[in-house]
């Protein structure tokens, strides 16, 4: 099915940041806020998964604009203080333990400082079934111990930060759109702060906007995480109240990057509907992208990070500080007063071994997309002509710069 013209090493060479820009660029590209016609009709019944500027988006993804890129300085002054907000391990759905991971961060030496926010469940040995992890907040404040025996030991530097009590919560939307599921990281929570608030069970009914309230009584800080991950977090009170907008998540704009699709190359059969779904690819930096439109029309703090959930991808994008940051507080001052800025990190960039972290990628996701193949091929074949119809419509981009680069990884 695949007939490679290069060899992995050398169509990997230009690293795993491909789809980046050196200049911080508005979302806007500083055009007039003219919506493109085709979101006007189709932005009611999107609005909702915020997508309602997905022609907008397309339509300049199909010119290479600059400012559809998310920002990767190509060097950093002395002093940068990095920190990834927003990373998880096989406590949830990740790879990995806490030392681990850190001891990766450590011997990277590509981060000052990292938030182990696991979710608030666990995956049963299916892969597929939601455990509800009460302990998530007592397990999280191992992490102190096992910075200072780092430190100690001299893998992480004596300024490397995280903060107990972190958690990934979910609720069940906002006060604009109360049915669509909201993420929210809170950091700095007391170990009770989830049986105080009466269980998951009680959190997962609330909206966000009360969710962050609990979490601010309980003097930790809050987070909302990938904002429009086929969801529409904007809502006044929410931005408002919360700490910070989260407008890098490169997870979910992983799989835009041309060195992702190698994962097809761990394939030895024919996988069905595959061309289809990577037609469906550039979709994924649609999420940040509209994260940044929507901080541009209501500024608030940011914050960038990997949504790692394989050890080697901590780090890959991160919040900068141009200050250190030293304690809680120094973290909440620092997003009050909007001192932070949402990057892909070129520390990350600069030592990431792609070979392996290929690998990695096709072992926790690769894997999973091709089963969901064989599973929509073989059991729900009505949705295919769908499929098809959908992904149909991107083909015109194909022969645009960036998908044509990616084109040249598999053919």
């Amino acid at each position: 099915m695949f007939h490679h013209r290069r060899s992995y090493q050398r169509s990997t060479c230009l690293g795993f940041h491909q789809f980046k820009e050196t200049r911080r660029l508005a979302a806007s590209g500083n055009l007039p806020p003219v919506k493109n016609p085709l979101d006007i009709v189709l932005g009611s019944a999107l609005k909702s998964f915020g997508l309602d500027m997905l022609a907008e988006y397309f339509s300049r993804f199909s010119k290479n604009d600059a400012s559809i890129k998310p920002w990767m300085p190509a060097s950093l002054d002395p002093g940068m203080f990095l920190i990834d907000t927003h990373c998880h391990t096989a406590l949830s759905d990740g790879e990995g333990d806490f030392e681990s991971i850190l001891r990766q961060v450590g011997q990277g030496k590509y981060l000052d400082g990292l938030l182990l926010s696991n979710h608030v469940w666990s995956l049963e040995a299916d892969d597929k079934t939601r455990i509800p992890n009460e302990k998530v907040l007592h397990q999280s404040y191992e992490v102190p111990d096992i910075v200072a025996d780092l430190k100690r030991k001299r893998i992480l530097p004596d300024h490397f930060i995280s903060f107990p009590g972190t958690a990934e919560f979910v609720t069940k939307g906002t006060d604009r759109f109360p049915k669509k599921g909201v993420e929210i990281i809170g950091t700095g929570l007391s170990r009770s702060f989830i049986q105080d608030n009466g269980g998951l069970g009680r959190i997962r009914k609330l909206l966000a906007e009360d969710l962050v309230d609990l979490i601010h009584n309980d003097g930790g800080v809050a987070i909302v995480v990938h904002p429009f991950y086929f969801e529409n977090a904007y809502s006044p009170r929410l931005w408002r109240t919360a700490d910070a907008i989260e407008i890098v998540n490169q997870t979910t704009h992983m799989f835009v990057e041309p060195a992702t699709r190698a994962f097809v190359k761990k394939v030895t059969m024919d996988v069905p509907l595959v061309d289809e779904a990577f037609r469906l690819q550039p979709l994924f930096g649609y999420f940040s992208w509209r994260a940044r439109v929507e901080i541009e029309r209501h500024p608030r703090p940011v914050v960038g990070s990997s949504d790692a959930h394989v050890g080697c991808f901590a780090g890959t994008g991160c919040t900068m500080f141009r200050e250190p940051i030293t304690s809680l507080e120094d973290f909440r001052t620092a997003l009050r007063r909007r001192k932070s800025a949402a990057m892909l990190n070129p520390r990350w960039e600069a030592q990431a071994e792609i070979p392996a972290i290929i690998d990695a990628i096709w072992h926790h996701w690769g894997k999973k997309i091709v089963r969901t193949m064989f599973f929509i091929n073989s059991k729900w074949r009505a949705v295919i002509p769908l499929l098809k119809i959908a992904t149909d419509s991107f083909k015109r981009f194909k022969d645009t710069p960036f998908p044509a680069m990616i084109e040249a990884e598999i053919t």
